[in-house]
């Protein structure tokens, strides 16, 4: 996926996406990725791979978890809000710096 090759920001809002796509996990040096306003419903392990990944917006879709991410102690932003969460995982407390 080169959109994102000369950036640290990707922005794949609006796409009518229902999973990740999975060339994306390619990006190493990904800093800013918004996924908001798709169909998606599960984040994969692979996302794991981003490890540069700070600022995560995967904002109305239709997840039901974000225990993939609590591995992710890069992260410094999500913003998860209208999904379908029942709750948070009680590792997201690992995280050093989150802002939710």
């Amino acid at each position: 996926m080169n959109t994102a090759a000369h950036t640290n920001k990707l922005d794949l809002s609006c796409k009518n996406l229902q999973t990740i796509p999975p060339e994306l996990y390619e990006e190493s040096n990904l800093e800013e990725l918004w996924l908001d306003d798709n169909q998606i419903m599960q984040l994969p392990k692979e996302i794991q791979q981003l490890s540069s990944l700070k600022k995560f917006s995967i904002y109305k879709n239709q997840l039901d978890s974000l225990d993939v991410l609590c591995q992710m102690i890069q992260l410094e932003r999500i913003n998860a809000s209208v999904n379908k969460l029942s709750s948070l995982p009680e590792l997201i407390g690992n995280l050093k710096i989150f802002k939710f």
